[in-house]
């Protein structure tokens, strides 16, 4: 059991408490939604960045709670699964099918047991990083696809560019089916 550090209303509603327990210095919101309490990490210890995440936050419980969806958004490596197994256009060539998979793999590989509202752009710096391992660049500057000591392919910086891409349009293909309501897209590539 944790008691009020200190506490008060967001907007005057009875229903959003903000608050800081004994056991964190960050804030909290505590929602009731007529069924449940709702506890969320504000994730800071100032106060007015907090009211405006839980505004945020409160936002996106309204909607969820209004289209009748779930209060927690679904992993990564389910929308990922989602995507393939329902999404494919028609019209998509059997091989652009085939990357697209491979491409939700690899990402779900580094991501994959993430919730979707939890992923940063943090998260996408190490996604490079990690994908960038077998990667080298030559005096230009520019990484090009070749084969390493172990005999595996290394990514040019194009095949990361395509990831990026194919990536994004699954997420979009999320929010506009309302799956998700909100998610980071995968920002561009850094340059080196």
């Amino acid at each position: 059991m944790y008691f009020y550090k200190d506490k008060f209303l967001l907007n005057d509603n009875e229903n959003q408490l903000i608050f800081k327990s004994d056991r964190s210095p960050n804030w909290y919101l505590r929602f009731w939604t007529g069924k449940e309490y709702i506890n969320k990490s504000l994730r800071t210890p100032d106060k007015k960045k907090a009211v405006a995440n839980a505004v945020a936050i409160v936002s996106d419980i309204e909607t969820k709670l209004a289209f009748g969806k779930p209060m927690k958004e679904p992993k990564l490596l389910e929308v990922l699964d989602w995507y393939v197994n329902s999404r494919f256009s028609i019209d998509q060539t059997k091989a652009r099918k085939s990357y697209i998979k491979q491409t939700c793999h690899r990402v779900a590989e580094f991501l994959g047991q993430k919730r979707v509202e939890h992923i940063s752009d943090e998260d996408w710096f190490g996604y490079w990083e990690w994908r960038l391992q077998l990667s080298a660049a030559n005096k230009d500057g520019k990484f090009y696809s070749v084969k390493d000591k172990s005999g595996l392919n290394r990514p040019a910086l194009a095949t990361l560019r395509s990831e990026r891409q194919t990536y994004n349009q699954v997420i979009r293909a999320a929010i506009d089916s309302n799956n998700i309501l909100r998610s980071t897209l995968m920002p561009a590539f850094p340059q080196r």
